[in-house]
Formats: C-alpha cells, structure tokens, sequence
C-alpha cells in the first residue's frame, strides 16, 4: 500500500503515545505536580525517537531511494522522477516506476526472443532448401550423370539457379540487416518520381512481355513533380512491388501505376487484378519470409524478404506503406514520399 504519512508525522505520533504512557504513570503516582518534569521528558523522547528513526531507517531509506532512481535514470536515460523530500514516498514512487518498467523490458525481451528464434529457424530453412538442392545435382553428375551431354547441362542449370537463389537470400538478409542496425544510410535528394517508374518498367520489361501483361500509368498531371528521397532505395522498392505484381498476379493481365498528391506528399500506388490477399494474411504481409503460398512463391524464386525491405526502406524515409487487397480482384500497394521544395 502507498504511505500515508511523512515521517515526521510517524515520529509525533511516538512521541504522543510515550507521552500518554509517561502521564499515566504519573498520574498513578500522583505526581501530577511535576508539569515541568513531564515536559523535559516529552522533549527527550521526541529528541530520542527523531534519532533512531533518522540514523537507522529514514536516512537508509533515502539512500536506497537514491539508488533506485539513479538506477530508473540509466535505464531510460531520462528524468522520470524528480527527487522528493519525503524519502518514505519517494522510494515508494521510485519502485513502483522500476518495477513498471522492468515488467515492460521482460515482455520485450520474450518477444525479441521469440522473433529471433523464429528468425533463425525461417534463415535456417531457406538457406537449407538450395543447399540441398545444389548437392543434389552435384552429386548426381558426379555419380555419372556429367557423361551424359543432355542431363549435364540440364543439372548445371538447375544448380545455378540455386546458386543465384542463395545469393539473392543472402544479398537480402545483408539489406535488412543493414536497415535494421541503422547502418543503411538514406541519401535524399529530389528526382522526379515519374521518371522512376519508366526506369523500372524498362528494367522488368522482359518480364512483363513474357507473362503479357498490360501496364497503365495514371500520373494525374505529376509527370514533372520532384520527390525527396533515396533514389536508389525508391527504385528498389518500386521494383520489388512490380515483381510482385508480375509474378503473383494474373497472366494477361493489367498492373496499374498511379501517382496522386496531397499537400506535403506524393502517393505511389502498384495496383494488380490478380487473385488477391486474404484478410487474414493482411496483417503478416510485411513479415519476413512471410508467404501466402509457399510452394508458388519458391517456384518463382522469391526470398520471402521482398516486401519486408519494402516496408524498412519506407520506413528509414519516415513514411508509410499500406496494403489493401479484395480476394478475386488484385492488391494496391501504396506508399507516400516527401515533395520536394
């Protein structure tokens, strides 16, 4: 329970009660003449009580609550109590802020701990899938395939696509790593937004002339705006989002990319009419190696971390990305960016 009262109050009340005890017992020894005798006593009990409570509990008290709040400052590196004159109140607000924020770090250090281990066992299965796989073709050629001019060259194949898988995983987990340790710097500056997305669509154009897809883009009068960004880390995002949206979404079909305004920003939206996410999946969208479909998204050599970086990179640019999807009828994928001055 929080203290009631200060410690000069706890010594009064001593004192009051030894003065009534003294008082009965002159009163039973019919001493009432002896007022003056009654009044020193009262001052020395007073005096001897404040001793004994200051020397042996309220200056250890203050010490400790000292201590701890020089403990709750360290931790949080910040003022969250100011020192009370009451050390009895101050300790107790002190624990009561510790405690409260010792619970707080054990929940964090559990989910940490759980994210790490899921992290490890997710890497540990997707660097295991190529690995194998690799073995397996070597191993095969070794045994006697490598003879055989038709299944050679098939094998080697098959192993380099592995090989490139594994160092797409790699280059990937090197990307978040970076982001999330705050090493991956963004260098901002303005570019025209619309003159970005041209590139990309020029980068992916084999990919989208071979599942025949149709591109529309609706700039809405922004072509010559200018946005402030990285535009490397931009034209990266926007490229995992394309690829998305050519690998997952329906052959011959359409992908939209439309740019829209507000005041301070510009809205980046990758639209698709394929199949679409389910809203349960919705909210894992961005986690890492997060898949809908497991065996497709291998088929087509996704890592699982496109739309994880996605997310980071956004997010290092202080903005935001949001997904909205209808099953049966495709995904949007928007993002906003700064308008440059």
């Amino acid at each position: 329970m929080k203290p009631r009262y200060s410690p000069h109050f706890t010594v009064l009340v001593l004192t009051l009660g030894q003065l009534l005890l003294l008082a009965s017992l002159f009163l039973l020894s019919h001493f009432l003449h002896s007022l003056v005798l009654l009044g020193i006593a009262g001052v020395l009990c007073f005096a001897l009580n404040w001793l004994i409570l200051e020397i042996f509990i309220y200056r250890r008290l203050r010490t400790l609550y000292h201590k701890v709040l020089n403990v709750i400052k360290r931790r949080k590196k910040l003022d969250t109590l100011k020192p009370h004159a009451d050390s009895i109140e101050g300790l107790y607000q002190a624990l009561l802020e510790l405690s409260s924020s010792v619970v707080k770090e054990i929940k964090q250090m559990r989910q940490v701990d759980l994210l790490r281990k899921e992290y490890i066992g997710d890497v540990s299965h997707e660097l295991k899938t190529p690995l194998f796989a690799i073995q397996g073709y070597l191993e095969t050629l070794l045994d006697g395939a490598m003879e055989d001019k038709a299944v050679n060259r098939k094998f080697l194949k098959q192993a380099l696509r592995n090989v490139n898988r594994l160092n797409n995983l790699v280059q990937d987990l090197l990307t978040i790593s970076q982001l999330e340790s705050g090493q991956l710097q963004m260098n901002k500056e303005p570019f025209r937004i619309y003159n970005l997305l041209l590139d990309v669509l020029e980068l992916l154009n084999f990919e989208i002339t071979f599942r025949q897809i149709k591109v529309h883009i609706k700039a809405n009068k922004l072509e010559n705006q200018e946005v402030l960004a990285d535009k490397d880390r931009i034209q990266q995002v926007l490229y995992n989002l394309l690829v998305n949206a050519i690998r997952y979404g329906k052959e011959e079909g359409n992908i939209t990319l439309e740019l829209t305004e507000t005041k301070n920003k510009i809205n980046v939206a990758v639209i698709d009419d394929g199949p679409g996410i389910a809203p349960e999946h919705l909210p894992h969208i961005f986690d890492r190696f997060y898949r809908i479909e497991k065996s497709r998204s291998r088929k087509n050599g996704g890592t699982g971390l496109g739309l994880s970086i996605v997310k980071n990179l956004i997010e290092a640019h202080e903005e935001s990305i949001f997904v909205e999807s209808e099953v049966g009828k495709g995904c949007r994928f928007q993002f906003t960016l700064e308008k440059a001055v």
